[in-house]
């Protein structure tokens, strides 16, 4: 059974006027439609891989552009110390250390381009009928 109602409320986040949780809810909403999309609800939160599940070398493309910008993100791991976002993991980006509250963190700018990333794969998923 799709999710709908959940990904309208996670794409909903594209509005609210927080960068950081434009691209979290904007992740949700990608997770959900590829998950029922194909049935892969054990892949856990390995978008990159879902991505590449598919076969398409532009969502390959994507997927990897993905991995990589979450991967260049400082967050804080599950001991309380300095880590990136893993690139199969991307709701350790619930924990970004951002430059205003942490030196050396992710600016604004830098979730800006991943919310275009994940933009770009959304469009790409719609054309080839994943409902996100």
């Amino acid at each position: 059974m799709p999710h709908v109602v959940n990904r309208s409320a996670f794409l909903a986040a594209r509005g609210c006027g927080h960068v950081l949780l434009t691209a979290y809810g904007l992740l949700v909403a990608t997770e959900l439609g590829l998950k029922d999309h194909s049935g892969a609800w054990g892949k856990s939160h390995d978008v990159p891989q879902m991505l590449d599940d598919i076969g398409d070398p532009g969502l390959t493309a994507l997927g990897t552009a993905l991995r990589t910008a979450l991967a260049a993100i400082p967050c804080t791991d599950i001991r309380g110390n300095p880590a990136s976002v893993p690139g199969h993991k991307y709701p350790h980006l619930r924990y970004a250390r951002h430059a205003n509250d942490h030196a050396g963190g992710t600016t604004d700018a830098h979730l800006r381009s991943l919310v275009q990333t994940v933009d770009d794969i959304i469009v790409q998923l719609r054309a080839k009928g994943v409902a996100v």
